[in-house]
């Protein structure tokens, strides 16, 4: 049985930067086991927003070798906090982020974005609202997990109902395949 207030005596902030990182190591177990074809290796994003005000998000690219990391994207506070991101390719990217007016969901990473970065400029291209990341029968909150197989199915994580899902990137509906306790 699934307990989401296993962290009960943790911080809010603790138990969301713990997600964070336990979603960056589920990306990139992910990614390990997703043969590329590719020669040439992708960019590598990470999506960053504080947990105390200002909370302004930001997508920065990573040199793995260096860890510098490079501003790709200014995400301003709309939907921040953001706790996942997938790339679907170097310039398009999905990340969850939060309702701040609560009119999709009111859960914290539940709402799934689609970002198009404009690669002249910090300020995307197009950041569009996909919707709720959901079952049949529940909205999925703090999705801190998101990665994209080589055969194009989004998957993600979620720190609130140990659940891994299989995310259609066009609607948000979720799938849950699995359980992960992070």
């Amino acid at each position: 049985m699934r307990n989401p207030r296993k962290y009960r005596d943790r911080s809010q902030a603790s138990r969301r930067l713990e997600g964070v990182r336990a979603g960056l190591l589920l990306a990139l177990i992910l990614s390990l086991y997703s043969p590329s074809v590719a020669q040439e290796q992708p960019p590598l994003y990470l999506v960053n927003t504080p947990f105390a005000a200002p909370i302004d998000g930001g997508i920065y690219e990573v040199e793995p070798l260096t860890g510098v990391m490079e501003l790709k994207a200014d995400l301003g506070e709309t939907y921040s906090p953001f706790f996942g991101l997938a790339a679907a390719s170097a310039t398009v990217l999905y990340a969850t982020g939060t309702d701040n007016t609560e009119t999709i969901c009111s859960n914290p990473g539940c709402l799934l974005l689609r970002i198009d970065l404009d690669p002249a400029s910090t300020v995307p291209m197009a950041v569009t609202i996909i919707g709720a990341v959901a079952t049949d029968t529940e909205i999925i909150g703090a999705i801190t997990g998101l990665t994209f197989r080589n055969d194009g199915l989004l998957y993600a994580a979620s720190q609130d109902t140990d659940g891994l899902y299989r995310v259609d990137p066009l609607s948000g509906d979720a799938d849950e395949i699995g359980i992960v306790d992070l």
